[in-house]
């Protein structure tokens, strides 16, 4: 045990006037006696409609909450029976006053097939709430939260209980910080070094180093600022006009407590942050042992690998236009030399042996299997972190939203290529698949940015418990504290005519 002159070298060494030595068997006593449980919170977290994908995002750190004794509340608007999410259920059921946006034949799927992506926002459903189930939302409005965590993009019904409650409100992000968010709060991004959050399935993004990168970034930044704060925020004023009559979404986001991300920052060049920002996403899901059926398909001593094909539960494959899915039909066909596990929820197609068809599959299990040699997936935030923690060669084909971006980082980390879903045949999808196959540099390049994961002296799920703990101080729930686009303006983000960045991106 260290001696009290242990003690006085760590305490005294530099600045001996500071305190005296401490007598060790003293020091023990006085730490039995501190305090060491945390008092639980009333948490309520809000998301966006039918928001499977995002809460399956937040799920993880709020289980880790809930270890330190907090109460976690999920709330956001739905259309069909959801899945148990580890969470008090407070979901607010439209389905029979409201057509769901994201059935077969809806504009919705109509954008993740064949259009670029859409962020209309769905600021509808909100009014419907409010016309047609006031009285759920009044209780959630007026219930005993001390904190509520809001989902970044289309939380507006979340965003109105939370002005309404007058507790400190946290922006929590299922992916990256958008510029809007980033911009309002002065965070450390430099929107016009980095890759657009939405990039152009037919721009091909390089690095700052070209002009016209730079160029388009700091283009994709001020769009992204004006539309948020002008266009969005307007359809969400009206939203909530009849129970908020000042709202706005830049003042909101101005006036967050707090900001957490999904997003793992080793995907990003190195930069500095603030004091109020933190990314939890460096963490891995602990796999366990695959059901039996998939163990026995994949073992086939016969097969080369195993390649797994998962795009999410936003991208249902009986809404695919017939010359997409044959593609992907005839390529997995041609495939006789690995086993390939499918993710499918479309009408009966006809496969080989060599290939699995199934409604759910344990992907996360799959991709840590030593029999895994290929992922081939949309680019979600949650695929491309499975796939660096499990150090699978990856191709993602990008549907909608920030997956272009999402798919870019991880290809330029080295363990990924990009399909465009625009140019897809089966020739082309089964060229790059072969092409990732029999190039294990790959294989390498996950290997590596696994390691780097993994090799941390804290879970990130932990240091975010802590500082969400320390953030119901006082010293944090002041509304404007830090500063904000007001005081620092992202002057930089126009300054595109430089040079010198060619290193700024770790390739």
């Amino acid at each position: 045990m260290p001696t009290s002159s242990s003690y006085k070298f760590l305490f005294n060494s530099h600045h001996p006037q500071i305190a005296d030595p401490i007598p060790a068997p003293q020091m023990l006593l006085t730490l039995l006696l501190c305090p060491m449980a945390v008092l639980g919170a009333n948490l309520l977290l809000v998301s966006m409609d039918q928001g499977r994908s995002h809460a399956t995002s937040f799920a993880p750190f709020m289980h880790r909450l809930q270890r330190d004794n907090h109460s976690v509340s999920l709330y956001f608007n739905t259309y069909k029976p959801e899945i148990d999410f580890g969470m008090k259920n407070e979901l607010i059921d439209l389905s029979g006053v409201a057509t769901s946006p994201f059935e077969a034949g809806s504009a919705f799927f109509a954008v993740v097939w064949r259009l670029e992506y859409s962020f209309v926002h769905q600021s509808r459903s909100c009014k419907t709430v409010l016309e047609k189930r006031r009285s759920e939302f009044a209780r959630l409005a007026g219930g005993n939260w001390d904190l509520v965590f809001a989902d970044s993009l289309f939380a507006v019904c979340g965003y109105g209980i939370a002005r309404l409650n007058r507790r400190p409100h946290v922006m929590i992000h299922s992916s990256d910080v958008e510029a809007a968010q980033s911009t309002a709060k002065a965070f450390h991004r430099n929107y016009g070094i980095l890759p657009p959050n939405f990039m152009s399935y037919a721009y091909a993004w390089q690095d700052p180093s070209f002009f016209l990168d730079r160029l388009k970034s700091a283009t994709d930044w001020f769009g992204s600022v004006v539309v948020t704060n002008v266009l969005s925020d307007q359809f969400m004023r009206h939203a909530l006009s009849p129970v908020v009559r000042d709202f706005s979404f830049p003042e909101f986001l101005r006036t967050s407590t707090f900001t957490f991300t999904d997003m793992p920052e080793l995907l990003y060049p190195p930069a500095p942050r603030t004091n109020d920002y933190f990314s939890y996403g460096s963490y891995c899901k602990q796999g366990g042992a695959l059901l039996k059926e998939f163990e026995d398909f994949v073992s086939d001593p016969k097969s080369r690998g195993t390649i797994v094909v998962a795009f999410g539960t936003l991208v249902p494959w009986y809404a695919a236009p017939a010359d997409k899915l044959m593609a992907f039909v005839e390529t997995i066909n041609n495939l006789t030399e690995y086993r390939v596990v499918w993710s499918y929820n479309g009408n009966t197609v006809k496969v080989r042996e060599h290939v699995m068809l199934s409604k759910w599959i344990p992907q996360n299990e799959l991709l840590l299997h030593n029999k895994t040699v290929l992922f081939v997936s949309h680019g979600g935030l949650k695929s491309v972190k499975e796939a660096a923690c499990s150090g699978t060669p990856s191709l993602f084909m990008p549907m909608f939203a920030e997956q272009m971006r999402n798919a870019w980082l991880a290809k330029n980390k080295g363990y990924a290529e990009i399909l465009n879903k625009f140019e897809l045949s089966h020739d082309y999808l089964e060229k790059n698949i072969r092409k990732v196959l029999n190039n294990p540099e790959y294989q390498d390049r996950g290997r590596i940015l696994k390691e780097e994961i993994l090799d941390r002296p804290l879970s990130s799920l932990d240091h975010a418990t802590f500082i969400m703990n320390r953030s119901q101080l006082s010293y944090y729930t002041e509304f404007g504290r830090f500063a904000d686009s007001t005081l620092y303006t992202f002057v930089h983000s126009f300054t595109i005519v430089r040079v010198g960045y060619s290193d700024v991106l770790d390739k």
